[in-house]
């Protein structure tokens, strides 16, 4: 059975389906832009490679590439800390036998991870007092059953999912693919998606994202062992022909049956209702809000504090040599209540809502704007055009900005 054949089960897989946005189709297709993309399907595939060849013939030429793989996943998600050292001992525990030289071989493995390990136990003590409100109780089984439905969806695609992780090695031939089948799964149910430990997991190693526990579990490839089963069957030619006929019967029955449409379908608008839109590549940020924030970038010093309204501000920090929005996103803001203080954490977002035209209930959200202004040394605002735009203009004016530029929607107001 030659490569081509599971790498077209693994396309019809991941382009087959679209409706479930946290799908791993979507993160590698429809997503692929995003940190998270890269690391589930560059940086993972990597980290299992790179331990399955280490455990089979250790050198420190395949122990370096382990390491470093895991490291590099740590620029494109935080989830890294974790899962890409459960990916590798996973990995290594497909080849490796429980004797002597292979627990040896598992204990030099390991290892490698130990930088990314590091990172994540630090952090950890950074960010626990923060995170510990927001990890709740949870019926038994209950994070489990959101977990598998944020994945997997709600219809046929669940019973197919839990399907191939079920019988995955059952049909697979004896070697590391079935090795691969059943060790993975096994390790992930047992510990991280066990229900007995959903709420250990989730204040220990996930987070309040829970769900993300399923990025333990390579779901495309267990289906696409699945789908690539039919092709296991005969080797003479008459039988050759039957079994890859079957195969591809098996991949036209997954895309009628299985997905409710595929990820390139328009019915796939995502998080945001953004759309899919097949083309060159190009920033997908929106072009009248990124030259907004490229604005206030450029007509402040580097470094200098800035209020935008939120879908404004959060673009501003991607650009070089860039200022300091109050907020970039109010998820992030919120967890640095313990460090920043409450009082300084709403004062943050009340101006970010301000300018954006918000805050309408709250009290004296004009006096605590100007007195914001001073506070934190504004160099710039950019203020949205709504009912708040008359009184911050006046606010603005006395606390001698200057407006530089305004069209319809937005101004863009700086002071010395």
């Amino acid at each position: 059975m030659g490569w081509p054949w599971a790498v077209a089960a693994l396309l019809v897989v991941l382009i087959g389906v679209g409706e479930t946005h946290r799908w791993f189709g979507n993160f590698g297709l429809v997503r692929i832009w995003q940190g998270k993309g890269i690391f589930l399907f560059v940086f993972m595939p990597l980290v299992y490679s790179y331990a399955i060849a280490f455990a089979l013939r250790p050198t420190a030429a395949r122990w370096l590439l382990l390491a470093a793989a895991q490291t590099a996943a740590v620029g494109c998600s935080s989830s890294a800390l974790w899962a890409a050292p459960v990916g590798a001992l996973m990995a290594m525990c497909c080849v490796l036998r429980p004797t002597p030289i292979g627990l040896l071989r598992l204990a030099i493995g390991a290892l490698a991870s130990s930088y990314v390990l590091t990172i994540g136990l630090l952090l950890k003590r950074n960010l626990q007092p923060m995170l510990a409100p927001m990890i709740e109780e949870h019926a038994f089984g209950s994070q489990l059953e959101n977990a598998l439905r944020f994945t997997l969806g709600h219809e046929n695609l669940l019973i197919f999912g839990i399907t191939a992780m079920l019988l995955a090695w059952a049909v697979s031939p004896r070697g590391l693919a079935q090795r691969f089948a059943i060790a993975l799964p096994f390790a992930a149910w047992l510990v991280l998606l066990n229900p007995y430990m959903d709420h250990w997991v989730g204040a220990n190693v996930t987070g309040p994202s829970y769900w993300r526990a399923m990025w333990s579990l390579p779901i495309p490839t267990l289906m696409v062992l699945l789908l690539i089963a039919p092709l296991h069957v005969g080797r003479s030619p008459g039988r050759r022909a039957l079994s890859r006929a079957a195969f591809i019967l098996g991949c036209i029955a997954f895309l009628v049956f299985v997905p409710e449409f595929s990820a390139f379908s328009e019915r796939n608008h995502g998080a945001g209702n953004v759309g899919i839109r097949i083309g060159r590549p190009r920033r997908k940020v929106p072009d009248d809000l990124y030259r907004w924030a490229s604005e206030l970038n450029n007509s402040v010093p580097e470094g200098s504090f800035v209020v935008a309204p939120p879908d404004i501000g959060m673009w501003i920090a991607t650009m070089h040599h860039h200022a300091h929005p109050l907020q970039v996103r109010k998820l992030y803001l919120a967890r640095q209540r313990e460090n920043l203080g409450d009082h300084d954490v709403d004062l943050r977002m009340l101006m970010t809502q301000y300018v954006g035209g918000g805050a309408e209930q709250v009290p004296h959200a004009s006096a605590h704007f100007e007195n914001g202004l001073e506070r934190y040394e504004i160099s710039g605002v950019i203020l949205r055009n709504s009912g708040r735009a008359v009184e911050a203009r006046r606010i603005l004016e006395e606390s001698r900005f200057s407006r530089i530029r305004h069209t319809v929607n937005y101004e863009l107001w700086v002071r010395p």
